[in-house]
């Protein structure tokens, strides 16, 4: 009973985090232009079960992403990771393909504190991901990997909001 609201209340969550993105209207959509500048407060995970672990699916933290071009962007921040330890991370995303009005690619960087990766030290990462941006809001979506009991596969939701200095 416990883990049905659990995820219940994960599932909630999610949509209440998304809510802003979809209450923009499809002509409020624009494509990002070099120089944007994106904001996040982490990111929402779900872990694919596992026996006896126990993950933490809310990954606060805070995070910047600085638009090079329409397929690339660089990153950089920190977020509390499903070992509840704190990670900082940076890297670049690379979307090069369009389809559905989302953009495909992989994210690539350096993040560091999972206690059984390298004792938490920092290791390279790559991970599948599609975003959507709007005028304000955007959200992005990764599948990271699973990797040897070390990292736990997980489906990530993250919502960004744009930044005008």
């Amino acid at each position: 009973m416990f883990a049905k609201n659990i995820r219940f209340l994960w599932f909630k969550l999610m949509f209440l985090c998304c809510a802003p993105v979809w209450a923009e209207s499809a002509e409020a959509q624009s494509p990002s232009e070099a120089g944007d500048i994106w904001l996040n407060p982490g990111f929402i995970s779900y872990h694919f079960p596992k026996e006896g672990l126990s993950f933490n699916n809310e990954n606060s933290g805070l995070g910047i992403e600085w638009r090079q071009s329409q397929e690339v962007s660089w990153s950089g921040g920190f977020f509390h990771n499903s070992d509840w330890e704190r990670s900082y991370y940076v890297g670049a995303y690379w979307t090069p393909w369009v389809a559905m009005g989302w953009r495909w690619g992989a994210f690539i960087g350096v993040v560091d504190g999972y206690p059984k990766m390298l004792n938490g030290g920092a290791f390279p990462f790559l991970t599948p991901v599609a975003t959507r941006e709007w005028q304000r809001w955007g959200v992005g979506v990764s599948l990271l990997p699973d990797y040897e009991n070390r990292l736990h596969g997980a489906l990530t939701v993250q919502i960004k909001y744009k930044w005008k200095p």
